[in-house]
């Protein structure tokens, strides 16, 4: 079954949600905890910064790594739109990914396929605000084309 990748907004990404503060460590959805730091005690995860996070090597690269990742799982309903939400952290290491507004017990199979995809995803230049890297919440919605189903 072939495939196409399409990143709708990718790089003007939208950025839906607030800011937060968040205790030393964030909490995944399975319960693992990611701590930020051992230093620090609270911790602000911006959605906008002066210089946003970035894909290394580009939109384009993006596209590229999803594209030769992403497998779509038999299910028995033809998923198309997806909005994937995680944490670009200070290093920019992919921290927390999650489809908005679903918890685990939720996901279908190409949900699972794209977060275990997005989990995967090289370092990022992540995103600064006042010259001093920021953890960025970044939102990017996905549109899946299927050429035959």
């Amino acid at each position: 079954m072939k495939s196409k990748l399409f990143i709708l907004t990718l790089f003007a990404m939208q950025v839906i949600s607030s800011c937060s503060t968040q205790s030393k460590s964030l909490e995944k959805s399975n319960n693992e905890l990611y701590p930020f730091s051992k230093d620090q005690k609270e911790r602000i995860i911006y959605t906008v910064v002066e210089d946003m996070p970035t894909y290394q090597g580009g939109e384009s690269s993006f596209l590229k790594f999803i594209l030769e990742n992403f497998k779509y799982p038999n299910q028995e309903s033809l998923q198309t739109k997806f909005i994937v939400e995680f944490v670009i952290d200070c290093d920019g290491t992919v921290l927390l990914p999650k489809i908005k507004d679903k918890n685990d017990t939720e996901l279908t199979g190409a949900e699972k396929e794209l977060l275990k995809v997005i989990s995967m995803m090289p370092k990022w230049n992540p995103g600064k605000h006042n010259n001093q890297n920021v953890p960025v919440k970044m939102t990017i919605p996905i549109n899946i084309e299927i050429d035959h189903w």
